[in-house]
Order: C-alpha cells, then structure tokens, then sequence
C-alpha cells in the first residue's frame, strides 16, 4: 500500500500505477491519497479525536452514534422512511422493466456457474460480487432486477449509476434516492440499522465513470461500506481492481446458449412458430441486446444486418412519427458529438436544449423539434440531464454524425484514429454501402483500431463477404496496413 497527503488528482501517480498494475497482476497495489485518507477518517470520530482534539473531530467528522439516535427520533420513524422509500423504487424498477430471462453468469475461474435469475437468492450479506462483460450482454438489466428483489427479500438497495458519479460519494448517493425520498442515503442506511435490513450498493457500469474518477469513487465506496457495513454489487465491461475490503467474487457474463436466445426472443413476442425464422434473421446476433432489438424488428431487418444496421433500423422506426425526422436526428447527432468530445455519458438538460436550439435555427428549422427530440423514446431525462438508455445509441449516431460531416473514407478514417474514438470504427464501417470507400477507410485505420473479430461480430455479413470475395491482391495491400487480415484472406 503506498500512502501520501498529496492529492494524488494533482499527480500523475494514478497514471504510473494503473502501468505498474498491468505489469505485476499478481501485486495488490492500493493507492490512498488525502481524499482516501480523509474518507477513512470521516468515519472514525475517535481516532481523529485521538490525534487532532476535541474540536477538530466535531469539525471534520460525522455525528456520534448518540447524536445519530437523537435526529432519528424527530420527524419519520426509520420504518415509515424504508417502507416508503422501498415502495417508490420498486415502482420506479418496476414501470417498463422487461422480464429477467434465465441467463448464465461464470465464475472468474470457471469452476461455478450461477442463473442471472438465482442472484437475489445467492448473495448475502458481506458477499461482494462483480459482474462483468462487453457492452450489450445484461449486466445493468440484470442489476435492476436484482435491485428490485433484494427490495422485496427485505435488503435496503441504493443503485448509482457511475457514469454520473462526479468526484463525492455522498452526493451521487443522494441523488440517486432522491426521486423516492426527501431522506439522504446516510439516513436510510442508519434507518435500515434500526430495522436489522442489510444494505446493499448496486454500482452500474464503472466503466461509464469518467477516467479521472474510477480509482476515486472505488476507494470512495470501500470507506462507505467500511463504515455502513454495506454489501457491494458492482458491474463493469471487465473487473475492476478495487480495495482489498470489497474484493469478493467475479463473474462475468456468458452468451446465451440455443435454449435462452428462444426464450429471449419469445419474451420479446416472438410466436412459437416463428422462432426457426427469425432466429436465422437473428444468426449474426450474439448478445442480450443484441437479440431484444432484433425480437422487435422481425421481418423489417435489411438483409445481412450487423450491428451497426440493427441500431439504425431500431432508431429510425422510433423516430419515423417525428415531425421532421431528420433534423431531429441532426439533434441526436449533435448531443451525441458533444457526449464524445467530452469522454462523458450524459449532458446537463439546460445545456442540450439550448445548443440544439441553435442547431435548428442554423439549419432553418422549427426550434419544436428539441422538445420532440427529448421525448423520443432513444433519449432519457433524470435528474436534468439527458442521456441516452444504452452506449450503443451514443456510438452509432456520434458514428453516423461523422460519417455525415466528414468527405470521404480517408477523412473519416482521420476522425475515428483520435484514441478516444476507436470503438466508434465498428459502427462507421458499414454505414457506408460503396466498396471502394470501405476499402479506403480501412486501409486508413490500424489493427487497433479494426479487429477481424469485430469484422465479424459487429459489421454483419456484407462488409466481412466483400472483403472475402476480392482479388487476393486488395487482401495484400490491406495486409500491408491491417496485419491480421493476413490470417484471415480467402485462398483464391
């Protein structure tokens, strides 16, 4: 453990550890600075009265137990609060919550497997799990609804979406309670104390914290739980290192096999005597989310789909009622732009109505189509702020924005080599239906950037069999820039 008052934010101490713990996986490398150091401390009154004095625990640290049981008793009893706080969000969950389908999470090791729909059941009290897997595969469906059960099994949940998470633990958790109660997380958990609930802390897609803050908020949540006594359920594109106090079990999630994408697809509406159908329109389709947008376009998916079809096929039928279709796109496009360029996953409501504002009125269209835009169903307003329900509405349309803006293949691929835009070259590739452009753009971008396994999983068919179906001499000047098409070209 290294340990230091500096405000490590101000250092480039984080950057050099992140490269130490790469290196030395085997090494459990902590890092607390003096947030680290100040939050561990705000929570043991005696320790800081034994060091610095009387004056200065009142000061920096919170309430003594006694002090607590004194502001419990004026106002609500702590059982009124949990019950109306539980009923609220379990409503919230609830509205527009499509079943949970039995699907498979894998231990790290390989050595247990677990039904997504066996959670609840499986954890316990001081049994920190996380839950890891690419984007699309049901970790965030899956944590609401074990959010929703643990409500009703008697656990007090509080579930904070990281991506919202801005530097202080206890005013994201404030805010994510506060559209069930006028209570602050800390009085509900000293509540749930009161009551004998177990507490329990669904931390969704660390992945969508912004860099800079990924350490902070995990040591952050560590002194929380330290103090609260609280279990952690956490989910992530891959595991996160995270303090030794709420280390506990990985698992990641699987593809769903034969037997749970049909029952997928029949939760989704899918008759039983269609299933052999769309499940062949479904073939290049691996993933959860994949799979339920899929469900909901049967028959009206362009032939050969991938991914990057699927999604605009999905967005363009739900804004085909708009008043002006494609400058409500345009909108889109531009929140999405603004989304990337400042590496976050949200954007303050007043900001995004006033910029798309001026958009519309440059593009000499009617300023009402900001309002129509908002209520789309491919946006979400919380909280002030907009967003969009998953990451793969913001990679397609800042995808398609540049695809848009930009001249040609070589231009774009100029665009999509900026480090922070990488993922967005899946996406990209197949918007465009001229060959000559795909192969320009490709021959523009790295290995990095492109992999064949995205060609594969991402792009759908038409892409990957253009490829394939060229002169082995279009194969060699891509090899000499896209090193692993050489183990991928066609014998001709």
């Amino acid at each position: 453990m290294i340990v230091t008052t500096a405000d490590v934010r101000d250092t480039k101490v984080d950057l050099e550890l992140t490269r130490l713990r790469e290196q030395h996986r085997d090494l459990v490398i902590e890092l607390w600075g003096r947030q680290q150091l100040s939050d561990m401390l705000f929570a043991l009154p005696d320790l800081v009265r034994r060091f610095f004095g009387e004056d200065t625990m009142r000061v920096f640290c919170r309430p003594l137990p006694d002090q607590e049981a004194q502001s419990e008793s004026s106002g609500a009893t702590g059982g009124r609060v949990l019950e109306n706080y539980l009923a609220q969000l379990g409503s919230y969950l609830s509205e527009g919550l499509h079943e949970l389908v039995a699907l498979t999470l894998e231990d790290q090791d390989g050595s247990e497997r677990l039904s997504s729909t066996e959670l609840t059941a499986w954890l316990r009290p001081g049994r920190h799990v996380q839950v890891a897997g690419s984007s699309g595969t049901g970790k965030s469906h899956t944590l609401a609804h074990a959010a929703l059960g643990l409500a009703q099994a008697g656990w007090l949940p509080i579930l904070l979406r990281a991506g919202v998470y801005g530097g202080r633990l206890e005013d994201s958790l404030d805010e994510s309670v506060a559209p069930f109660t006028p209570q602050t997380a800390d009085s509900l958990v000293r509540a749930a104390r009161l009551e004998m609930l177990p507490v329990v802390l669904l931390v969704d897609a660390i992945n969508e914290c912004p860099v800079r803050f990924q350490d902070r908020l995990t040591q952050q949540v560590s002194s929380w739980c330290l103090r609260t006594e609280a279990t952690v359920v956490s989910s992530s594109h891959e595991f996160v290192h995270v303090p030794v106090v709420i280390g506990g079990a990985r698992l990641r999630t699987v593809d769903p096999e034969p037997q749970q994408r049909a029952a997928l697809l029949r939760s989704y509406g899918v008759r039983p005597e269609d299933e052999r159908s769309v499940e062949d329109e479904c073939e290049a389709f691996s993933t959860v989310f994949e799979l339920s947008l899929a469900a909901q376009l049967t028959q009206r998916l362009p032939a050969n789909a991938g991914r990057a079809a699927l999604m605009d096929a999905y967005i363009g039928e739900r804004l085909q009622q708009a008043s002006q279709p494609t400058a409500l796109r345009q909108v889109l496009h531009h929140w999405a732009m603004l989304m990337d360029e400042r590496l976050t996953g949200w954007l303050p409501l007043a900001e995004a109505q006033r910029s798309a504002a001026q958009l519309l009125i440059a593009l000499g269209a009617a300023v009402g189509v900001v309002d129509e835009a908002l209520r789309s169903p491919v946006v979400q307003v919380r909280h002030q702020r907009v967003e969009f329900p998953h990451e793969w509405y913001a990679q397609l349309l800042a995808a398609e924005a540049l695809v848009w803006s930009c001249a040609g293949g070589t231009e774009l691929a100029g665009e999509l080599r900026r480090p922070h835009r990488r993922e967005l070259a899946v996406w990209a590739v197949p918007l465009h239906s001229d060959p000559e452009v795909v192969r320009g753009l490709l021959q523009g971008l790295s290995d990095k950037d492109v992999s064949s396994r995205r060609c594969e999983g991402g792009w759908g068919r038409w892409p990957t069999r253009w490829l394939w179906q060229r002169p082995a001499a279009v194969w060699r000047r891509l090899s000499s820039r896209w090193p692993s098409a050489r183990s991928r070209a066609p014998r001709i």
